[in-house]
């Protein structure tokens, strides 16, 4: 048994297990998501973007992929849309499901 096995009591993996904690989307998705929007407005030629792709995360064993994917398709008409998990609403309601700025 490694030390970190008997100091933390478990094994060491780099990235999070899938639905650790039932969200629907996890933070490495939700930073897919961002960079496959800004990706998208870059292709449009939006000025102060660029496209992006993270080199350690395309293809790995994460959810990264999917969040690339899908923020590149929500954002490709050339307005930036957020996921709407990332809306923080104190007191008010809802907020729609689509939310350009």
């Amino acid at each position: 048994m490694s030390h970190f096995e008997v100091e933390f009591g478990g094994e060491y993996t780099l990235f999070p297990k899938a639905y650790v904690n039932e969200e629907p989307y996890d933070s490495i998705y939700h930073f897919g998501f961002n960079q496959g929007c800004e990706s998208a407005l870059s292709l449009k030629g939006v000025v102060d973007t660029e496209y992006m792709k993270d080199i350690a995360l395309n293809n790995s064993d994460t959810r990264y992929n999917e969040g690339w994917d899908d923020g590149k398709t929500a954002c490709d008409d050339g307005q930036r849309r957020l996921m709407e998990s990332s809306h923080i609403l104190a007191g008010e309601p809802k907020a729609a499901k689509e939310n350009t700025y």
